[in-house]
């Protein structure tokens, strides 16, 4: 009961000025007993699809979502109202929103499946905010994060493994091919999740499909467009580090945040617990630099990934992790016939015959060709080929001498008769159970 009292009691001391608009969030966030008195208040039918990402204006009074029907809503949740749908531009599903910080929610910068990036204002039509495009990343974009109180810059992460940093003051749109202008960081892996600290914003930390979560201090970076460029994603990385079990792994990070005061990040990886790092322990810092073999993984390019509309979705855009794309396959290769054999059995079977008279010759050739070939091309698929050629050949030669007569009559006849059938067989047989 003292939770709730205080809770009211602080909520109202906001309202009239008497407290920090962030202190309740700060005082209240995470703790036990008001976690515990949470429930259901109200459910917003506003999308057709799985929603991918919520997010809270700054003042608390509307919620921003994006969903696999490729729009965006702005939500009130409190009269359960909608304040706009917007028609995003967006051809993939959203995975992440993100309203620009001192922009009177008026500005808006999404991602999708398709890579794509999306620059809204919503104060203006959808055939101007579809010319708001950046087309930079390749394969999936994963998260867009804004910096506290910068109206004009966000970052990105995706696929490709880069993480990007944009400046709207600089350019709104961006359609260059193979564009590698604003890239800030590449992990050389699929950059999953990012966050910023939201004290000191020049902190991102950036979690990847290789299990490691890494903390990079931006004051040190640069971009192409910016200067100070090295491409190496070392570079202004201050912390590295990941639970000891899956060092040796790649488990995906699904999501990652820090926390109010910044001292902690917390992270969740696909098919694994959530764990809480503290950027400063010793242990984590251990783990600064990757290993040689580590390094040498990460110089393998990343793997594009087409997502279809509802794929896994309900779990989560990156739910699906590398491991256990590898523990399927090594399961298989284990419980299934893997090989593929090849048996070829020839019979050839010849008789020869024949016959000469005075009056002819008879000459005959039987010749049988029989092959097998047995073939699994697939892992439960057996395929059995038999082919039959059979080849008969006649020849009938026949010479007459008419002796009796004054000169010498000689007269020679000869027939060749050549026949082949070829018979060709084929089973195949599904063995499922193998």
């Amino acid at each position: 009961m003292s939770c709730s009292g205080n809770l009211i009691w602080d909520v109202r001391k906001r309202s009239i000025g008497f407290n920090e608009p962030n202190a309740v969030r700060i005082n209240y966030l995470g703790r036990r007993e008001f976690v515990q008195r949470l429930k259901l208040e109200a459910t917003l039918n506003v999308h057709d699809g799985c929603v991918n990402t919520i997010c809270w204006n700054d003042t608390g009074e509307y919620i921003l979502s994006g969903s696999d029907d490729t729009s965006l809503v702005i939500s009130n949740p409190y009269n359960r109202k909608v304040k706009a749908a917007i028609r995003s531009g967006h051809r993939a599903n959203i995975f992440s929103a993100k309203f620009m910080p001192c922009t009177n929610d008026q500005q808006i910068v999404s991602c999708s499946g398709d890579g794509i990036i999306y620059y809204t204002n919503t104060e203006k039509s959808a055939d101007v905010n579809r010319q708001c495009q950046f087309t930079c990343h390749y394969g999936t974009a994963y998260e867009i994060m804004t910096v506290p109180n910068d109206p004009y810059t966000f970052l990105s992460c995706g696929e490709d493994g880069t993480v990007r940093w944009f400046d709207v003051r600089m350019k709104t749109s961006c359609t260059k091919e193979d564009c590698k202008d604003d890239i800030l960081i590449n992990c050389r892996r699929a950059a999953t999740s990012i966050s910023v600290c939201p004290l000191m914003p020049y902190y991102l930390a950036v979690g990847c499909s290789d299990s490691s979560v890494r903390i990079y201090d931006r004051r040190m970076l640069g971009t192409r467009a910016t200067g100070y460029y090295t491409g190496s994603g070392t570079t202004g990385m201050c912390v590295r580090f990941v639970p000891a079990h899956l060092a040796s792994k790649s488990c995906r990070v699904t999501s990652l945040c820090y926390s109010g005061d910044g001292r902690e990040v917390l992270v969740s990886y696909s098919s694994d617990y959530i764990y809480l790092f503290d950027p400063k322990d010793d242990q984590a810092r251990e783990l600064k630099g990757p290993s040689e073999e580590r390094r040498e993984e990460l110089r393998q390019p990343p793997v594009k990934r087409l997502r279809l509309r509802g794929d896994w979705s309900d779990t989560g855009p990156r739910a699906r992790p590398e491991s256990e794309r590898e523990r399927d396959g090594k399961s298989k290769r284990t419980t299934k016939r893997t090989c593929t054999q090849v048996f070829r059995h020839t019979n050839t079977h010849s008789h020869s015959h024949t016959q000469t008279q005075d009056t002819g010759s008879l000459s005959h050739t039987h010749s049988l060709r029989h092959t097998l070939t047995d073939t699994h091309p697939h892992l439960d698929t057996h395929t059995l080929t038999q082919t039959h050629t059979l080849t008969q050949t006649h020849t009938l030669t026949q010479t007459h001498t008419h002796r009796p007569h004054p000169h010498l009559d000689t007269h020679t006849l000869t027939q060749t008769h050549t026949h082949t059938h070829t018979h060709r067989h084929t089973h195949t047989q599904s063995d499922a159970g193998s």
